[in-house]
């Protein structure tokens, strides 16, 4: 019986657990959303209750002659049907008091073609992560440009500079950062290269950094690097 309690007590804990993890990465992909939708010019406003039900983002522009108000509903995940219900129940009362607001499901995978559907039918705007930030600017084609130049210019050698904390922001907001850390990672373990090994250690410590802020825990900044970086050259090679 005893044993069976403590069972118990381990899946709670468990459950407890993914939960705090759950609402840790929501709260990271939304702080996300928030900051593009900032670029993107619009006054935003978090946590905005509305007759006792809360919206994720808050959103309000002035584009030429147009005053557009937007309510974000921001999932890290899959996007159901439910979702969209519930949202919906949400929207209207933002309508109360903002008749003409529009309502947004900003996502971070694809949508399934029963949601988008079904979004298309109730009047809700669905749209990823990825082609949000692509609105500020043709990525793709921008960063293809930027890596010929890189390239075949000796200025942008990564031997020539550190990287500044407006480069790292762009590099946090722009990349899946998790394989951004393990290609930093990688290059800290391996061979040391003049500069870039120091770019490696500076980026790696400025991104870990900026998680941490976004995640309010200032207070307790812990930031782990590989234990086994090879940096032993550094000094002799300068």
């Amino acid at each position: 019986m005893r044993q069976s309690r403590n069972e118990t007590a381990k899946q709670h804990a468990r459950g407890r657990q993914l939960g705090l993890e759950s609402q840790k990465k929501g709260r990271t992909f939304e702080e996300k959303v928030a900051h593009l939708y900032r670029l993107l010019h619009y006054d935003v406003q978090a946590g905005r209750v509305f007759s006792a039900r809360q919206v994720d983002l808050f959103l309000k522009g002035k584009f030429g002659d147009l005053n557009i108000c937007r309510a974000i509903e921001c999932k890290a995940g899959p996007v159901r049907t439910e979702h969209l219900d519930d949202f919906l129940l949400k929207l209207q009362l933002v309508r109360h008091e903002y008749p003409t607001a529009q309502g947004t499901i900003v996502s971070g995978v694809s949508f399934t073609d029963a949601t988008t559907t079904h979004a298309s039918r109730i009047g809700v705007q669905l749209i990823t992560y990825s082609d949000l930030s692509a609105q500020l600017f043709d990525g793709n084609a921008y960063a293809r440009e930027l890596v010929a130049e890189c390239e075949t210019n000796t200025r942008y050698r990564l031997t020539n500079y550190m990287l500044t904390p407006e480069v790292l922001l762009f590099i946090y907001y722009s990349i899946d950062i998790e394989v951004v850390y393990a290609l930093l990672e990688d290059i800290l373990v391996s061979k040391y290269t003049p500069e870039v090994s120091e770019n490696a250690l500076v980026c790696l410590y400025g991104l870990k950094r900026r998680a941490l802020f976004e995640r309010k825990k200032i207070a307790k900044l812990e930031i782990r690097l590989p234990t086994n970086v090879n940096l032993a050259r550094c000094a002799r090679e300068r």
